[in-house]
């Protein structure tokens, strides 16, 4: 910035700002390579705690859950359920949960409905399969068991 430039009572660009004072960092003087630091830039310098020490995520049994029902409703064949009174009114959720834990080791129990015709004890194996690798996937606990129960078929809507 010229003396031309600044207006009077000005002192030039802060610290690490350019001379547009649009706030980008601008190498520090007498060290080549080096930025001036933001506020809103991490410490890379900083001793890194280790990971022993930095606490813990803990996964709800409602997040399992409904992660477990989620992967299950990505299959190809299989339906959401039909509501309590048995399927006549309305659609319900894409599939029932049910989260058992230890520790990190869960157990899973899902009903789901599945469309009619479609083999379906390979398609519980492959529903089994997919949740158990999507639940250890994403929330990093052991899935030991995860039992299917089908308990609904839906049929193709009838063309007339």
């Amino acid at each position: 910035m010229s003396a031309a430039e600044a207006s009077p009572g000005s002192r030039g660009p802060a610290p690490g700002e350019d001379a547009a004072g649009s706030g980008a960092s601008v190498e520090a003087a007498g060290a080549p390579g080096a930025r001036a630091r933001s506020g809103a830039e991490p410490d890379r310098h900083a001793p890194r705690v280790p990971p022993e020490e930095r606490g813990t995520t803990v996964v709800s049994d409602r997040a399992v859950r409904r992660l477990a029902c989620a992967a299950a409703a990505e299959h190809r064949s299989t339906r959401p359920l039909g509501d309590r009174l048995g399927g006549l009114v309305g659609e319900g959720h894409k599939a029932r949960a049910e989260v058992r834990r230890g520790g990190s080791r869960v157990g899973l129990r899902l009903e789901i409905a599945v469309a009619y015709p479609s083999p379906l004890a390979r398609t519980a194996e492959e529903v089994r399969a997919h949740v158990a690798a999507t639940v250890e996937n994403l929330t990093g606990l052991t899935v030991h068991s995860t039992d299917i129960e089908i308990v609904e078929l839906v049929p193709a809507p009838r063309v007339r």
